[in-house]
């Protein structure tokens, strides 16, 4: 468990109704900069609190188990990320992420239904 001191420096919704927040911090030690790091990607727990957690409430924390991990995420999330990433990579013309997922799921639904007798 990693637990900063840091400042809510902005939050924007964005168009699938999640919420992006950015946090800053003070500078971290390598350590921390590691660890965090190493969670790119990774499904993760976030407590937000104006004061110091206390003992009760970081054993609490340490103690919560998600079903995240026994589910885990759902195919289509799965497709969506990789074809978010690949624009990242390669936006092949599109100027939006949406506009890239909309026309390579055209073409798997059209692959699909083509198998159709």
């Amino acid at each position: 468990m990693i637990i900063l001191p840091a400042q809510l420096d902005g939050l924007r919704t964005l168009k699938d109704k999640s919420i992006k927040l950015t946090f800053e911090t003070q500078e971290l030690t390598p350590t921390q900069m590691g660890d965090i790091h190493s969670l790119t990607g990774s499904f993760c727990y976030v407590a937000i609190k104006q004061e110091t957690f206390q003992n009760h409430e970081t054993k609490m924390m340490e103690e919560m188990q998600s079903d995240y991990e026994v589910k885990g995420i759902s195919t289509s999330k799965r497709l969506k990320n990789v074809l978010y990433r690949l624009w990242e990579q390669d936006p092949e013309g599109f100027t939006t992420s949406v506009q890239h997922y909309e026309h390579h799921m055209e073409r798997i639904i059209k692959h699909f239904k083509s198998k159709l007798k």
